[in-house]
């Protein structure tokens, strides 16, 4: 597949890396930072930390870019139930 080279340098990321990192004493209730990578042309080409805050369900520090923010937002979506599912296999066994 073939990029048209206008439309790749309006995109910030060809790939995106994320992470997660739950931050306060108490992991259901800390802010949750996630890392991000971006990528163009195998190299990085920005880095950063975007914060959660779910007492408040709200994001504290967001992307500029708006597909960015949305992908990192499925990325906490599907972080956050796979931890309730592990608490609660924990909790039964």
């Amino acid at each position: 597949m073939r990029i048209d080279r206008r439309v790749a340098a309006a995109v910030t990321a060809l790939a995106l890396i994320l992470g997660v990192t739950v931050v306060g004493n108490n992991a259901s209730a800390g802010r949750i930072q996630v890392r991000f990578v971006c990528e163009r042309g195998h190299r990085p080409s920005e880095h950063g930390m975007l914060e959660f805050d779910p007492a408040d369900a709200r994001w504290v520090e967001r992307h500029r870019d708006d597909c960015v923010q949305r992908m990192a937002e499925c990325f906490l979506e599907s972080y956050v139930e796979k931890r309730k599912r592990r608490e609660v296999t924990e909790a039964a066994s």
